[in-house]
């Protein structure tokens, strides 16, 4: 997971960096099926699913939470 910058330039207005290659929410949602969105963690399969040793979910989990 990559963190972006955001430079503020006025009330409301700002210049976000683009992060490519970036899943959004909803593909993520997506992918677990038509119930993905009612899951209880969806984030936490998706993450275990690209991570799949324990330290390299560990790692991602840890990303993650700085990162919100």
């Amino acid at each position: 997971m990559v963190t972006f910058s955001c430079v503020p330039t006025g009330h409301k207005r700002g210049i976000i960096e683009m992060v490519q290659d970036a899943e959004t929410l909803r593909k993520i949602q997506v992918e677990l099926g038509l119930t993905g969105s009612f899951r209880d963690r969806p984030i936490a399969e998706w993450l275990a699913k690209h991570n799949p040793s324990a330290l390299e979910y560990e790692r991602a989990v840890a990303n993650f939470t700085a990162s919100c």
